[in-house]
């Protein structure tokens, strides 16, 4: 399974400069191979994964105590994980899933409820998921 993050740009009406505290909320927009929307994305700024396109398994995580999808070969990063969380400080180095995004909070809304799809939809096939900017 091929997946594609695309991250928003400022300017795009899903850019938020708000904070959760002292972090920034970074958001974009899941595609499958077919450029098909699966769910909307989150990251912290100051832990922004690169922009490139890394292998994924899966792994029992310790913190979400679930199977999630696990980034692989990012320079400077390990143990990146695709979970669920709504706010930016549960995401440290991590991509967060949601149904829809606030940007005045900033959070994702319905993290639990996205996951669940995507991890139905990729049924434990190991693939690929690129970052890049949203054109």
């Amino acid at each position: 399974m091929k997946l594609t993050v695309q991250r928003f740009p400022k300017g795009h009406p899903f850019y938020s400069d708000a904070m959760d505290g002292q972090y920034q909320a970074i958001f974009g927009q899941m595609l499958d191979e077919n450029n098909e929307l699966i769910c909307y994305t989150m990251e912290r700024r100051d832990t922004l994964t690169p922009e490139g396109t890394y292998p994924f398994t899966y792994y029992k995580s310790p913190a979400n105590q679930a199977v999630v999808p696990l980034l692989h070969n990012i320079p400077g990063f390990e143990y990146v994980e695709v979970h669920i969380a709504n706010f930016p400080h549960e995401v440290k180095g991590c991509t967060a899933v949601g149904v829809s995004i606030d940007v005045t909070k900033p959070m994702l809304v319905s993290s639990g409820k996205a996951f669940t799809k995507l991890m139905s939809l990729l049924n434990m096939e190991a693939g690929t998921i690129t970052y890049e900017t949203f054109k």
